[in-house]
């Protein structure tokens, strides 16, 4: 029971999001954590289902009796279930088609969390009594969630709310501040879900208590909230000098909420602490996901109604054709401009964080950022400007924006100047290494790409633009001017200590390879003198001369013939050859 026995799941599942990926919505990095982490459970507690052939091994009452940590395991299968839903979810807006299999990971989510409740709940188990009620909340929500997908709307509302009120009990319960906090998070998130499935039951909307969830103040609507959601929401979007009609209600009050949020996050104060902003950040992410989603539905209903009007008999008339094709557009139109918002708000965030973390690295003094973002590294500022590139490049994706008059010259000045900024702390990363002269070659690219950034930023004439950008490189050409004279300094003598050492370490490799009595007269004082040899064992091979297997005294008084070897070995071929014919015709041979 040391593991599991008094462990508030929705705490610690949410410890395991944040240090793994969600706190970017990363959740295909969150789904890969998940199966390592199995994969690691199963060997440690032997339980591995198969090397070369699979061989299903589930996690039985028997052996959670024996050890509650077994029941880590479905709890992170239902974690990477859920998180790959999470992923095809956003990767749906792009294809629709991936949503089927979202939902199936989503269904398998809840089976491995029935799976946990069953063995939390047998006769026998030591889990207290607080994680058996985290457990069936969490096994409540994952339910219901499934049928929210599946547009069960009755069901979902029931298994949601019976979550929230397990939830609202245990925050009450709770004495720390910011796990109350977890816990009401969860809670909002599930209160917004029902008032979904409310409004798609019957119509039916407190319409205080949903424009208080985007962002909106009940005291600032009394006076001016109607009854109808159509008479808020606006009916017509304009972007980009196009002004198309928003069709449905329920597409006129997403793109609403997502204006608010967006109004709210650019109203706010700049004394806001940073947790608040990141999460009004998340909440407009989260606004952009749902009105992709709807929009993805909308047009895929509206494309299937498109084929079937075209298939149909001559009886159909061309209006309703042209009528389906220009609502086909017009929700095109609008997905691109969700993508559009959501891409520049990242953007925004990231830069958000960017600009805080270089007022921290360049000790620029600030009382808005927290004591425990007082340190910044020159390496997370690095990945903080890959993300905006990618995010850059995303957006330079949309082909509408090719038309655009701001954007092809704001993304031309944007882009030397994310690069110069990246190659400067990865400058700044090499030389805390002391790799020096990676660094002054770093600084060399930089200087060269941040000149190309002023060119381009010269040439648009927006001051607010600009503004920053230019102050922000002519920052790091000041520090680069600054560092690079003790730099090359510092890298001149450090290429002179390495020369040294490499000889140093030449003499010193040469000497430890001999016996300490060919070298009597080098003094070796490093720890290694004891592992050399005194003397060489065994010793090396000497030449010397070969003694005569016999002594021939009588050498010198013999005669040898004159001959050569060739001649003599003629003379007997041609003999042996005669002989043989000889003998044949009746001859008498030599021999």
């Amino acid at each position: 029971g040391a593991i599991m026995g008094e462990l508030r799941i929705l705490e610690h599942v949410v410890a395991l999001q944040r240090t793994n990926g969600l706190r970017y919505n990363d959740y295909e990095r969150y789904r890969q954590y998940c199966s390592r982490r199995l994969h690691r459970l199963r060997k440690n507690l032997k339980i591995q289902q198969g090397r070369r052939r699979f061989e299903k091994k589930d996690v039985t009452e028997e052996l959670v009796q024996g050890n509650d940590e077994f029941l880590q395991i479905p709890l992170l299968s239902a974690e990477r279930a859920w998180a790959s839903y999470q992923f095809d979810k956003l990767l749906s807006q792009a294809s629709p088609r991936k949503m089927h299999h979202g939902v199936s990971r989503l269904k398998k989510a809840v089976t491995h969390a029935e799976t946990l409740k069953k063995l939390v709940f047998a006769e026998g188990s030591s889990v207290s009594a607080i994680t058996k009620d985290e457990i069936e909340a969490y096994a409540s929500w994952l339910k219901g969630m499934y049928e929210f997908e599946r547009k069960q709307w009755k069901e979902a509302m029931q298994l949601l709310q019976q979550s929230a009120n397990m939830y609202s009990k245990m925050a009450s319960n709770i004495d720390n501040e910011d796990v109350q906090k977890i816990y009401a998070q969860r809670v909002n998130e599930i209160n917004g879900n029902l008032r979904f499935c409310e409004y798609n039951m019957d119509g039916t909307l407190d319409l205080s208590a949903l424009f208080k969830s985007v962002g909106i103040q009940p005291t600032e609507m009394d006076a001016q909230l109607p009854k109808d959601v159509a008479a808020v929401a606006p009916t017509e979007l304009t972007w980009l000098g196009t002004k198309v009609a928003i069709p449905g209600k329920k597409l006129q009050f997403l793109l609403n909420a997502i204006k608010t949020k967006a109004t709210a996050l650019s109203d706010m104060p700049l004394s806001e602490s940073e947790q608040v902003v990141l999460e009004k950040f998340d909440d407009l992410s989260v606004q952009h996901a749902d009105t992709l989603a709807a929009l993805s539905e909308a047009l895929e209903q509206a494309t299937q109604g498109s084929v079937s009007q075209s298939s149909a008999t001559a009886s159909t008339t061309t209006q309703n054709i042209s009528h389906t094709d220009e609502v086909v557009e017009t929700l095109r139109f609008i997905q691109t401009y969700t993508n559009w918002h959501h891409l520049d708000s990242m953007m925004h965030r990231n830069l958000w964080m960017i600009e805080r973390a270089q007022s921290v690295y360049f000790g620029v003094e600030d009382e808005t950022i927290s004591k425990q973002h007082a340190s910044s590294r020159p390496e997370d500022l690095v990945r903080l400007y890959d993300i905006v590139i990618q995010n850059l490049v995303s957006l330079n994706n949309i082909e509408m924006l090719q038309d655009d008059d701001v954007f092809p010259a704001q993304h031309a000045a944007y882009k030397p100047f994310f690069r110069a900024m990246r190659c400067f702390f990865i400058g700044e990363s090499h030389r805390h290494s002391s790799k020096l002269r990676e660094a002054l070659v770093l600084y060399d690219r930089t200087m060269s790409v941040a000149l190309k950034a002023k060119k381009k930023l010269s040439a648009i004439d927006d001051a607010t633009f600009t503004s920053k950008l230019s102050k922000s490189l002519d920052r790091i050409i000041n520090e680069i001017r600054a560092q690079k004279c003790g730099m090359q300094a510092a890298a001149f003598l450090q290429s002179t200590k390495k020369e040294q050492k490499e000889q140093q370490k030449s003499t010193f490799d040469l000497i430890s390879k001999k016996p300490l009595c060919d070298t009597p007269l080098d003094m070796d004082t490093s720890p290694s003198v004891i592992q050399r040899q005194l003397v060489s064992f065994p010793p090396e091979f000497e030449t010397m001369e070969c003694r005569p297997l016999f002594f021939d005294n009588c050498g010198v008084h013999l005669s040898y013939p004159t001959d050569s070897l060739a001649q003599r070995t003629k003379q007997s071929t041609v003999g042996a050859v005669t002989n043989m014919f000889s003998s044949l015709w009746g001859g008498k041979s030599n021999a």
